[in-house]
């Protein structure tokens, strides 16, 4: 425990150190973001504030202006408020300070002489920006700049204003799309800290005074920084401030983070580090404790535990421990050694005994086919004779000489059948000649033809005209056919298709047939598909199958130097396939 006090310590040092880090580097990006954002917000202002200027020294040079038409002045006006909305109130006023063009109505001489633009404009004897204000004669709050109206000797006549609406200045179409981290917001003054607006919550903050003054005179004495203060509600802030670059506005734009939510994430993150190193280390500690219960206890009560079942049988028992390391991880591993050939010897046993049973049951099956064969035979042979008889007494072509030429056909079939069923029970050799396998396979589709077309199965059989042929026996070639259609039409109950094709193909040298029968059924599981060439072993229902099929199948195929085996993906079907070496007749 001491150890893993030893361990733990440096492991906090670097959690403390790793989160500080981050702390402090959060908190530069931060202030660059608030910084960055201060200054990008208000050049977007400038640009107004710079169109507005424009406007006014346009609007200053109207002959209209110039030829002090008043009337016809504030008619002039009130039109091009309809048409720029961000004003509410275009004039001239006099020199004296009292408004001689108004696009809006007005009761009574309304005198400005005190306003902020009105004095800066007349002093510099160009542009001038204001403070916020409620417009005596708009109604509404808004800031207004001036621009002095000269003649052409260079006199000031008056001045041009233009009162701005302060909605329409922090509307998103004017200031663009503003992504504030969560309780930041973004902040636009005038000179003497009075807002003009705040985003997000613009309309409860406009007309009220900044909370620290102290802030708007600091700030007014560079274009742009950054100032950390507390908040009268005790909240330490991050505030990045610039100036537009047009000075006589007087306007500031500041971006106001609170520092806890900024540095929420990476208080977050190390209270997580630490919380998780508290855990691990109650975890460790734990595991110290029971250490040598685990380690030494434990392995020795499975080892005895084992040991009790293999004496009474269980052939199956592990201990389960790892066999590599300590001596009784050396002595489990000797012990499960002994279990294992213990049970493989068993079901060698198992094996023998379940293949003595085989035997013995395909010796009686030998002696039920021969029977079976021979009674199959007598009904057969009868039929022949019948067939024979239309072959004979019916003209060749005539219905009945067909239906004649297909009885002979299948009664020869029977007696191939009956004669491999006896073969299979003597063990006999196959006779081998040079046949046409494709031909087979035609002919074994068209006997299973019918089964097929109630069996809604569709075929694909679209053999190659090649010189291939194979040595074997055609009788027992065509039962492998036979019983792999079959099969193939069982794995498809509700109907399918069958692709039955054939070609040539090199390996090791040797020229090969393949033949290949592929079904779209329901496929053959994996833990299935090692044992269905096994005498008796099948998935049929027991009315349908006896498990014998494919096991001769493969019997045959053998035997005549060919081999025979199965490949399935469950739930794609399965395809079986058959390969023999290819001879030149």
């Amino acid at each position: 425990m001491i150890l893993l006090g030893v361990a733990i310590g440096p492991a906090l040092g670097v959690i403390l150190y790793s989160g500080l880090e981050f702390r402090e580097r959060l908190a530069g990006d931060t202030r660059q973001f608030a910084l960055r954002t201060a200054t990008n917000t208000s050049a977007v202002y400038e640009r107004v504030v710079r169109s507005i200027s424009l406007s006014l020294r346009t609007f200053s040079l109207a002959p209209i202006v110039q030829g002090k038409d008043w009337a016809a002045c504030s008619a002039f006006f009130a039109k091009l408020l309809d048409q720029f909305p961000r004003y509410l109130n275009l004039g001239v006023v006099g020199t004296d300070g009292i408004i001689r063009c108004s696009g809006l109505p007005m009761e009574s001489p309304v005198d400005v002489s005190s306003r902020e633009y009105f004095r800066q404009a007349m002093e510099s004897r160009g542009f001038g920006g204001g403070v916020y204000q409620i417009g005596t004669v708009t109604k509404k709050a808004s800031i207004n700049f001036g621009q002095a109206v000269l003649d052409g000797d260079g006199r000031v006549q008056g001045v041009m204003f233009a009162a701005l609406d302060l909605g329409w200045l922090m509307q998103t179409e004017t200031v663009g799309p503003l992504t504030l981290p969560p309780g930041a917001s973004a902040t636009l003054i005038d000179r003497q800290g009075v807002v003009l607006g705040r985003l997000p919550d613009h309309s409860d903050w406009v007309g009220r005074p900044l909370p620290d003054a102290a802030l708007v005179q600091r700030g007014s004495s560079s274009s742009q920084g950054l100032l950390e203060w507390k908040g009268k509600d005790g909240t330490r802030r991050l505030v990045g401030f610039a100036r537009l670059g047009e000075p006589a506005s007087g306007l500031y734009v500041l971006v106001d983070i609170p520092m806890d939510l900024a540095l929420a994430e990476a208080n977050r993150a190390l209270e997580r580090n630490l919380l998780l190193l508290g855990f691990l280390g109650l975890f460790a500690f734990a595991a110290a404790w029971i250490g040598g219960r685990k380690f030494l206890h434990e392995p020795v009560a499975l080892l005895l535990e084992n040991a009790r079942r293999v004496s009474e049988g269980d052939m199956k028992a592990r201990t389960g421990l790892p066999h590599e390391g300590a001596e009784l991880n050396r002595l489990a591993k000797a012990f499960d050694g002994m279990t294992e050939t213990l049970e493989k010897r068993a079901k060698e046993r198992l094996r023998d005994q379940e293949m003595i049973f085989r035997s013995e049951k395909l010796s009686a099956l030998g002696v039920l086919m021969a029977g079976a064969a021979h009674e199959i035979l007598n009904p057969a042979n009868i039929a022949g004779l019948h067939a024979q008889r239309l072959m004979r007494d019916h003209p060749a072509g005539s219905p009945e000489q067909k239906s004649g030429e297909t009885i002979w056909a299948s009664v020869q079939r029977i007696n191939a059948i009956c004669d491999g069923l006896r073969r299979f029970s003597r063990d006999e050799k196959p006779t081998q000649e040079p046949i046409d396998p494709a031909q087979v396979i035609g002919a074994s589709l068209q006997l299973l033809a019918h089964k097929l077309r109630l069996a809604s199965v569709r075929v694909n059989w679209a053999p190659e005209d090649t010189w291939a042929r194979v040595l074997g026996d055609k009788n027992q070639l065509m039962q492998v056919c036979l019983n792999l259609i079959s099969n193939a039409a069982d794995a498809m109950p509700g109907g399918g298709v069958l692709t039955v094709s054939a070609r040539l193909i090199e390996e090791g040298g040797e020229g090969w047939w393949e033949g290949r029968f592929a079904d779209t059924g329901a496929g053959i599981p994996p833990e299935v598909l090692p044992r269905i060439f096994e005498p008796f072993y099948t998935t049929k229902p027991e009315e349908k199958g006896t498990g014998l099929g494919l096991a001769v199948s493969r019997r045959i195929v053998e035997g005549l130097g060919g081999k025979l085996w199965a490949e399935s993906v469950p739930g794609e079907g399965a395809a079986f396939i058959i390969r023999f070496p290819a001879v030149r007749e």
